[in-house]
Formats: C-alpha cells, sequence, structure tokens
C-alpha cells in the first residue's frame, strides 16, 4: 500500500528497531514532490492564500510555489534562522521522572536525524502545519527521515492525498501508520510566511526598478547621429556604439533627439532604498518582534530592551518546542520501542553571561573571597602568574587586569 509516497511491504513489531520498515517504491509520481517557480506579485499572493482558506476545498498548492519565492528574500532568511537558532542551538536533556537527567537515552538523541527533526518543527512557525515521515527505523536512528510535500497535505481534513487538488486521501490518523509519522502546527495555520510574503514581493518590486533608475539615470547615453541613410553605415555605427560600453545608446537621424525626463528630487533613489528599508523593518518586527538585533544603527540602550523582547520571544519558542517533543514524538517513539517511560525531554533555559558580567563578578568578591586559580585561568583563557591574598591591603592589580583583559576583546 502507498502512502506518504512510500511502498510498506510489512508490519514491523516495536521491539524489533534494525528492520527496515518500508522501501521507496519505483512507481513514486515524478512530479509528486516538485513544485516549479513561476513570476509572482501580490496579486498572486492574494489569490493564493483565498485559496488556501477556501471553506470547501482548501488547495495550499498556490501558496507553498510562491512561498518558494518568498523565502529567497535575504534578509527574511536571516530572521528567520536567528529566530530558529534561539531555540535549535541549546542543548536537549532527556530526564527521568524524578528531574535528574538520564545520559543513556539522552546520547540517543544526539543524532543528525533529531537535529533535522527539531528544524523541520520549527518551519511549522513559518509554513504552517508540517507533517514528518520518520521513515525507517535502525537502531534507534531514522535515516530516511522526510518532510512530506506541503502542497499534498490537507489538515483541513487530516489526510494526504495523491493531487493537491483532492478531497479524499490517506488519513494521517489512521492507526496502521500514525506511528510513523508526526506532525507540528495547527491545522488551519498558515504560518509567519503568509504576512512576509507582500513585504518581500513589494522589496522585489522596488528593487527592480530601482534596478532600472540606475540603468537609465546612472551612465550617461550615448548618441550617435547621422543623416547619411546607408542602411549600412548606420549597422556600422550602431555597432560601433554597442561595443563601446554596456550603457544603453541610440541611433538618430541628425534632425532628431532624445530627451530622458528626471525627477525633479535629487535623490530619487530614496524612494527605493526607503521601501526596502521600510519592508526589512517589517519582516523583523514580524519575525523576530523587534528590529535591535538587526539594525546596525541602534543604540546601545535601546538594543538591550529589544536583546530582552527577542529573549522573551525565544522563551515562548522553546517552551512551544518541548511540548512537541513530549506530547507529540515521545508517544510515538515509545510505540516505536524507545526507553523512555515516565521521563521528560527539557530543552535547556540557562544562558551563560558575557565576558563582561564575569569579569564584573569577579571582581566585586575579590575583596571578600578567594579564587581557584586554575578555574579562572579555564573561565577566562588567561595565564595568572599569581593570586593576591585576600588579607592583603592592595586587591586592585588582579581587578585591573580582567577589565584591561575584557577591554582588549
Amino acid at each position: 500500500m502507498n502512502i506518504f509516497g512510500y511502498t510498506f511491504e510489512k508490519k514491523v513489531e516495536a521491539t524489533n528497531l534494525t528492520n527496515r520498515r518500508v522501501k521507496r517504491s519505483s512507481d513514486i509520481p515524478a512530479d509528486y514532490s516538485e513544485l516549479t517557480r513561476v513570476k509572482q506579485d501580490v496579486g498572486k499572493w492574494r489569490r493564493a492564500v483565498i485559496y488556501a482558506e477556501a471553506k470547501h476545498n482548501h488547495n495550499r498548492q498556490e501558496y507553498y510555489r510562491l512561498l518558494k519565492d518568498v523565502v529567497l528574500d535575504n534578509h527574511l532568511s536571516s530572521v528567520i534562522e536567528q529566530r530558529k537558532n534561539g531555540t535549535l542551538c541549546r542543548e536537549v536533556c532527556f530526564h527521568n521522572s524524578d528531574g535528574t537527567e538520564n545520559e543513556e537515552v539522552t546520547k540517543l538523541f544526539h543524532a543528525s536525524w533529531f537535529v533535522k527533526l527539531r528544524s523541520l518543527m520549527m518551519d511549522a512557525k513559518f509554513y504552517g502545519f508540517t507533517l514528518v515521515d520518520l521513515g525507517e527505523l535502525v537502531d534507534f536512528k531514522f535515516p530516511t527521515l522526510t518532510q512530506v510535500p506541503r502542497q499534498f497535505v490537507k489538515p483541513e481534513y487530516g489526510i494526504v492525498v495523491n493531487n493537491p487538488s483532492d478531497t479524499t486521501g490517506i488519513a494521517i490518523d489512521d492507526p496502521k501508520y500514525a506511528k510513523w509519522n508526526v506532525f507540528f502546527g495547527e491545522n488551519e495555520d498558515l504560518g509567519l510566511l503568509m504576512k512576509a510574503a507582500p513585504w518581500t514581493l513589494w522589496k522585489k518590486t522596488a528593487v527592480g526598478y530601482w534596478s532600472e533608475y540606475c540603468e537609465k539615470f546612472g551612465m550617461p547615453m550615448r548618441i550617435g547621429k547621422t543623416n547619411v541613410n546607408d542602411e549600412v553605415l548606420k549597422e556600422n555605427m550602431e555597432r560601433a556604439l554597442r561595443d563601446m560600453g554596456s550603457s544603453f545608446y541610440a541611433v538618430l537621424h541628425i534632425d532628431d533627439e532624445i530627451e530622458l525626463k528626471e525627477t525633479f528630487n535629487t535623490q530619487a533613489f530614496d524612494i527605493y532604498d526607503k521601501l526596502v528599508e521600510r519592508a526589512n523593518s517589517e519582516l523583523s518586527k514580524l519575525i523576530l518582534s523587534q528590529t535591535g538585533t538587526t539594525d546596525e544603527k541602534t543604540y546601545a540602550g535601546s538594543a538591550n530592551v529589544h536583546q530582552d523582547v527577542l529573549g522573551s520571544l525565544i522563551e515562548r519558542d522553546v517552551l512551544w518546542h518541548d511540548y512537541n517533543l513530549n506530547e507529540v514524538l515521545k508517544p510515538v517513539l515509545i510505540a516505536l520501542g524507545f526507553p523512555l517511560g515516565d521521563g521528560y525531554f527539557e530543552t535547556g533555559y540557562e544562558e551563560k553571561a558575557s565576558i563582561k558580567d564575569r569579569i564584573d563578578m569577579v571582581a566585586k568578591f575579590l575583596p571578600f573571597m578567594k579564587f581557584d586559580k586554575e578555574s579562572l585561568e579555564e573561565e577566562f583563557g588567561i595565564k595568572i602568574e599569581s593570586m593576591i591574598d585576600k588579607a592583603a591591603p592592595v586587591k586592585k592589580p588582579i581587578t585591573n587586569d580582567l577589565r584591561k583583559y575584557y577591554d582588549s576583546l
């Protein structure tokens, strides 16, 4: 039986962790995962959203076709990665029910498949409902884990279809296959990229017009005039003008002329630059809830506030991430034989203090306590010649050395 583009050969017991569950089918439709690119504009975005939100037959094919172009935007890609990395760069540990870490089980998830799964999970924030086929299970790993192409998934109906326009298909929660797939996100959610799309399209249009403006007014136009009607001579002049450089040119009769009317605004390019800047600002607000961590002009004081806003957003992402690990992924893994029991996943929340904060902390405590020389050398990566006894009247040299080290960074 085919499901999600695979042929199931036989049912595998949860205790048999080395058997191959599935085999790639040779009769998978060639266009199953293909979503060709076409030129996009705001009008197509609006129609794609209408089709995706249709009450009677949801069709997300054109919406996800549009998103293939939207995510090519450099600024958007950057802020998405920044948002994802806030969660994905934190270590995930598995704890026993009493709160102690189970190091043996934690090691099972130090694998590439788990990194990929977490990334796909976070993608649901931006793309909406995401269905993941775990694939074959070998030695507690899923080497063929893959995301089911979104245009073939209809979460509103809970099915996977062969054609995006179909209204019937294979049930995602079918008991035969439910333990081989996991899904993240809400059924009707189209993700944050739905709101980001028009800004990237307006930005792309502005850059295109800006490029055309530069072509017309950034380089001088070459004009060749002649009163000769001989076509051969005209072609020779045109060839000469063409070979002179890349700027545009014209071959005219001696009585003809071309006049290029430029706007009275001496900084006309600003209208394009400001639109691009505004689009980037809006994208940062949408994805990161602030602009201070991506704007090089931000002042130190306001940057700290923006960093706190981003930190709160990341903490919420971590809570959502851990919920999916424990409530969505864990039951599936237990059904497949993973020794998880009553334990739970937890992503680290603690963030290490900056070098400046750690140096200030040591400096404040120096008059009151002794520090281990080796620990300080390991913490700050500097060689300490000797430690001054806390009873000595002078405490400043080490403090000054630490501050000088920080200032030299």
